[in-house]
């Protein structure tokens, strides 16, 4: 990331220093960082023309949104993450709104903005870039277990068990977590331990401060 940063510095390309800077912006949140991340996404929205920029405009939204969730304003979080789709659920951008899928589902979840996030989500399906990928699939099905979409043990449990996932390990903890919560609520607590064990290693590994403090 500091690469595409530095890049665009000395090419004199502002959009590609941008794009490093919104990039560096959701490490940092992730790390639990946010004032270097509205540093950062400062950085970025002093160079960039919303107009029709529908990558950099899901970008800052997103950034927006998990910032907003680390810092313990879930309503402002689900503001900026709605903004990923529309209410009939027509992604702002193809790829990035659904790569923010999880965090617009646990924001609703934890304002009541539940069921205005299902109908989102779910008019959403009909929008999916293809071919989906296992990385895609992840979100989705944790997405959907997070807003009480379907049969939500069994859809984490096969999702866990598809090792494609562990390529992406943030992704892969988070929902982990998630797995642990639903373990913990139907009794099963040697299995949830063992999940969230493995997801609290990750996150540190990562440095992902905020997800340790659960």
């Amino acid at each position: 990331t500091s690469q595409l940063h530095t890049l665009g510095a000395v090419s004199d390309q502002p959009l590609v220093t941008a794009t490093g800077d919104l990039i560096r912006a959701t490490v940092a949140t992730r790390r639990g960082d946010t004032a270097a991340a509205r540093v950062q996404l400062t950085a970025a929205l002093n160079v960039l023309d919303f107009q029709d920029n529908r990558l950099h405009s899901a970008q800052a939204h997103h950034v927006l949104g998990l910032i907003n969730i680390v810092e313990g304003n879930d309503l402002g979080a689900y503001g900026h993450l709605a903004e990923l789709f529309t209410a009939s659920g027509v992604p702002l951008h193809p790829h990035v709104s659904f790569r923010a899928l999880v965090d617009f589902a646990e924001a609703a979840a934890r304002t009541g903005m539940a069921d205005d996030a299902r109908r989102r989500f779910t008019a959403a399906l009909t929008h999916l870039p293809q071919p989906r990928s296992a990385r895609l699939d992840q979100l989705l099905n944790h997405a959907a277990a997070l807003l009480n979409v379907g049969d939500v043990g069994d859809a984490l449990a096969r999702t866990l068990a598809d090792p494609a996932g562990e390529q992406w390990p943030f992704e892969r903890a988070r929902l982990r977590l998630s797995y642990s919560g639903w373990l913990r609520r139907s009794r099963r607590r040697k299995e949830a331990r063992q999940h969230i064990s493995a997801a609290l290693a990750t996150f540190e590994k990562l440095g992902a401060r905020p997800w340790l403090e659960i």
